[in-house]
């Protein structure tokens, strides 16, 4: 039955990624139609450059989308790109600038401001590395030595921004949680407690399920 269940889960991802393909071919000036056709919420940015880049668009096939003339300039939605095992995600440019060097009395609190920022971030990233060694180890007090907490427990699927991570750790076993960190949407380092694995069918094709294994039975 976890067969076929994981087989199921699978066919359906499968289905909504040919409707996504479809969609996004047949409207290519707009991603809500795709969005609305997956029932996905549609992610922006404001102007970022290929250093900034939020990590997805750093995926190298993105990126490539994302500078391709059909893309940047053009305006037209990319093909659905594989980002990850079963995450797939279609870019389009809404508007693009070239970049200029300006002077330095005009982007000094820029600059101060961006190397704060990446300061902080390395020391965020290091931190989080400390933190999910120490917790593997079964080292629970680092948590309450850095002034760190865990949020609410969440169920991760893969439409999530963590799926990638989530779904590339170690199962839990025993009931022993497993732990890594990865980044949100805004980037930010997040620290994650995998307590367990769990397949989950979608409910329309759960009376699919029951008529199947009742005919395999």
């Amino acid at each position: 039955k976890q067969e076929l269940v994981d087989q199921k889960a699978v066919d359906q991802f499968y289905e909504l990624q040919n409707e996504l393909e479809r969609v996004a071919f047949e409207y290519p000036d707009s991603l809500d139609d795709a969005s609305k056709a997956i029932n996905q919420e549609v992610k922006t940015t404001d102007f970022i450059s290929q250093v900034d880049a939020p990590e997805v668009l750093r995926n190298h096939a993105v990126m490539q989308a994302l500078l391709s003339p059909e893309v940047k300039e053009d305006g037209l939605n990319s093909e659905a790109i594989e980002v990850s095992p079963e995450h797939i995600v279609v870019v389009r440019v809404e508007d693009s600038r070239d970049e200029t060097v300006l002077p330095l009395a005009e982007v000094k609190d820029q600059v101060v401001a961006e190397l704060s920022r990446v300061k902080g971030e390395q020391g965020a990233l290091e931190l989080g590395t400390k933190v999910v060694a120490a917790l593997n180890e079964g080292n629970t007090t680092v948590l309450a030595e850095n002034n760190l907490t865990f949020g609410e427990e969440e169920t991760v699927d893969r439409r999530s921004p963590l799926a990638t991570t989530v779904f590339a750790m170690a199962k839990p076993v025993d009931g022993k949680p497993v732990y890594g960190q990865s980044k949100d949407l805004e980037g930010n380092i997040v620290v994650i407690e995998l307590d367990a694995v769990k397949a989950e069918l979608d409910s329309s094709l759960e009376d699919q399920v029951a008529m199947q294994m009742q005919r395999a039975s």
